[in-house]
């Protein structure tokens, strides 16, 4: 065995990927993003536990949401990891579509029946 000080580490698998939400964050739509935020997240992680590939990097998307909770227009801003990982973030956001319709209120508010959003996914 080899004698000396243990080192402290963490341990289970590093965390591999994460999502810096929509622009809107900061938004009085909070509990609703928060959910779509969780949505995209929880697909996005059971793509990567069944096809990761270690990478760093970002993918930056843009979509629409419509009021029905449909996504439509997704498309990669900006990426720095190569194509395969890309369309795995556009899978992560199209795949749980549609989302739950949008609040009245959120509805009034934004006045449209189309919100822009943007997603920035790490890989790390």
């Amino acid at each position: 065995m080899i004698q000396g000080q243990k080192m402290k580490q963490d341990g289970g698998v590093k965390k591999r990927a994460t999502i810096v939400g929509l622009d809107a964050k900061a938004s009085p739509f909070g509990d609703y993003d928060a959910r779509l935020i969780a949505a995209i997240q929880n697909r996005w992680n059971q793509i990567l536990d069944k096809h990761y590939i270690p990478s760093v990097g970002q993918v930056v998307l843009t979509f629409n949401l419509w009021s029905d909770g449909k996504v439509t227009n997704v498309q990669v801003e900006r990426s720095t990891v190569n194509t395969i990982l890309a369309l795995k973030c556009e899978r992560a956001v199209k795949e749980p579509s549609p989302y739950a319709p949008w609040p009245e209120k959120m509805h009034d508010e934004i006045g449209s029946d189309r919100r822009f959003v943007r997603f920035t996914f790490y890989y790390n």
